[in-house]
Order: structure tokens, then sequence, then C-alpha cells
């Protein structure tokens, strides 16, 4: 089973990864990214995690096409990230959480879609409100 610490990597092992598969449409695409956030909204995360690592792969096989950036599949992928991060936090996970908000930051970056953008930027304040040890340790140091 894909876990969200093991990042998007772990997608590279699915079956049709390496083998030319193309990347779906953009359509199928989005149709795929919504049921992942209904799947989200009505707490169904073991299906989300389930579905993300090929809704991944693919988003961000369709964003980098022979050396250049799609900006829409660019958008899809930040908010393949932004649900990924999410979904890490709902189960504790605050590093993977704080990968994957860094993930969708970059991905909207190359999409230039302020929303997009304003999206992956709440979801990186996300991983910071559940205190991690060295994260604690580290600031009374500094105190």
């Amino acid at each position: 089973m894909w876990t969200l610490g093991a990042g998007f990597g772990a997608a590279a092992l699915l079956p049709g990864a390496a083998d030319g598969d193309a990347a779906p449409g953009m359509p199928e695409l989005r149709r795929r990214l919504a049921v992942g956030q209904a799947a989200f909204r009505s707490a169904r995360y073991a299906d989300l995690a389930e579905q993300l690592p090929r809704l991944a792969r693919d988003a961000a096989q369709r964003a980098e096409v022979k050396g250049s950036v799609d900006p829409a599949a660019s958008a899809v992928l930040a908010r393949v990230h932004v649900l990924a991060s999410e979904l890490a936090f709902k189960r504790g996970d605050s590093q993977a959480a704080w990968d994957h908000a860094r993930r969708a930051i970059r991905a909207a970056g190359a999409c230039g879609e302020p929303v997009v953008l304003a999206e992956a930027t709440r979801v990186c304040a996300t991983p910071l409100h559940r205190p991690q040890p060295a994260r604690v340790a580290s600031a009374a140091k500094r105190l």
C-alpha cells in the first residue's frame, strides 16, 4: 500500500509508470481530481490514499511533456499535492504533509494561476499546527 510519507516517488512503481503509457487527457485528470476531493470531503481516506499515487503520476506525466510545462496539468498536479498534504495531516503525518505542501507550491508556481498558488500556500501552514518534537526542542534551544 502506498504511504503518504513515501511521496509520489512510489507512484513510479505502479504499472504503466515506465512502459510509455500516455497520461490521460485533461478532462479525465480533472474528473479524477474531483473524485479525490469528494472522497476527502466524505472522509473516505482509504479510498483517497489508493487513488492518489496513480493520479499524481498521471498529472506529473501530463505536466511535463517533452521538456515543456503544461500549465493546466501543473494546476491539477498542485491540487493533487494539496489533497495529499491534507490527507497526510489528517493521518497524523506532519512531515509528509509538509513535503506535499512544498511540492504543491512548486507545481502551482509552474501553472501561474493565483488561486492555485493561494491554495498551495494555505496548505503549507497546516502542518505547522501540529508541533513536532524536534521543532519544539529547536525552539526551546533558541530561547
